[in-house]
């Protein structure tokens, strides 16, 4: 696990100690630093939720089978399948994420939605008291936003 690194030997200058890289890779030279728990959590949540399992080399069991139930129909029992999915891996693989609330809404909840399924994954890093949350919209040609 991570740990917020703090220089007080300065307070003029920002600390230059990365703690890994940030997900999805997306910065000006690829890989954009991360340098708080929080930030590594919320990567490493996103990073877990967009697997499949069976994507990652000699690790088969890492991430979900979130992506396959998009093109699952959209019955009730869906929203209990996509909660316990979610749960179910953020405990195994990232114990120290805690998830405060999980909210899947389909089309069905609110007709103006324009994707199939919104997920709202909002969680806290055990020690840090501050709450942020993951948003994933999907529809049957996949997931189409992170926020």
């Amino acid at each position: 696990m991570g740990y917020n690194i703090i220089d007080t030997t300065n307070d003029f200058f920002v600390n230059d100690n990365a703690l890994s890289v940030k997900y999805p890779f997306t910065g000006p030279a690829v890989f954009e630093k991360v340098y708080t728990t929080l930030e590594q959590g919320e990567s490493n949540l996103r990073c877990l939720l967009l697997t499949r399992k069976g994507e990652r080399y000699l690790q088969p069991t890492f991430g979900t089978d979130l992506l396959y139930l998009i093109f699952e129909p959209n019955i009730l029992e869906l929203k209990d399948q996509i909660s316990t999915i979610i749960t179910d891996a953020v405990s195994y693989w990232l114990p120290y994420i805690v998830i405060t609330e999980l909210n899947v809404i389909s089309q069905e909840d609110d007709p103006t939605m324009i994707h199939d399924v919104k997920i709202s994954v909002s969680f806290t890093v055990t020690g840090i008291e501050i709450n942020k949350t993951i948003t994933i919209f999907a529809n049957q040609d996949g997931v189409l936003q992170v926020e």
